[in-house]
């Protein structure tokens, strides 16, 4: 049941954070939740990220990683001044 509400959260926005699944999972204690997270991510239904969980598509990765390409730009300028 409680595997199946976490499973509904992220489906419904890709991500879902700790702090909304307390709230979804009422009475349910944080270290069941963390236990819970990563027995799905062990099982390649959720991925891990701080903060909470994101989908997985069918390669078992987040569905919004955002391209390496993408990454090696964001804040280039700055990245170059702390090299």
């Amino acid at each position: 049941m409680r595997h199946q509400k976490i499973i509904e959260a992220v489906e419904s926005s890709n991500f879902v954070s700790f702090t909304d699944l307390r709230d979804i999972l009422e009475g349910v204690s944080d270290s069941t939740i963390k236990r819970d997270l990563r027995a799905m991510a062990a099982k390649g239904q959720v991925k891990l990220v701080r903060g909470g969980a994101v989908k997985c598509n069918a390669g078992n990765t987040a569905s919004f990683d955002v391209p390496i390409d993408t990454k090696f730009m964001t804040y280039a300028e700055e990245k170059k001044r702390i090299l």
